[in-house]
């Protein structure tokens, strides 16, 4: 079971408060805070062109990044970086992620969370990125 701090928790709770959706997880970065949602509900987070994320932003100060949960871990990756990846799983829990040039740039940024991520919610405990 996964526990908050106080901090976590502020950051939930303003979350909900202004999408109406609890969400799964979160990560707080300095730069960007990320949220894990129920892909049944994605639709009302993101409602109104992304007004609620935009208002979201504006009290936490910073970017917001929405994760859709998945079943699985490769439909999470999909939705997270792109269809085009490839997965190598090892009975070790590892996992090795291949992803084209383009998508580099998008786990150069985001893949620390998604590393996270994968860890907390399906028991992935090394991930590794390769081209």
């Amino acid at each position: 079971m996964r526990v908050f701090d106080k901090g976590m928790l502020h950051l939930i709770s303003i979350f909900e408060l202004v999408t109406g959706v609890a969400p799964m997880d979160c990560i707080d970065e300095p730069e960007k805070t990320y949220f894990v949602v129920d892909k049944k509900k994605m639709g009302a987070v993101l409602a109104n062109k992304g007004k609620k994320i935009k208002t979201l932003e504006n009290h936490i100060r910073k970017r917001v990044v929405i994760f859709s949960y998945q079943e699985s871990v490769e439909e999470f990756l999909k939705e997270a970086i792109s269809d085009t990846i490839k997965l190598k799983e090892a009975e070790d829990k590892s996992l090795k992620i291949f992803v084209s040039a383009h998508d580099s740039k998008k786990v150069k940024g985001d893949g620390d969370a998604i590393k996270s991520f994968l860890g907390r919610l399906y028991n992935v405990e090394d991930v590794v990125f390769r081209r």
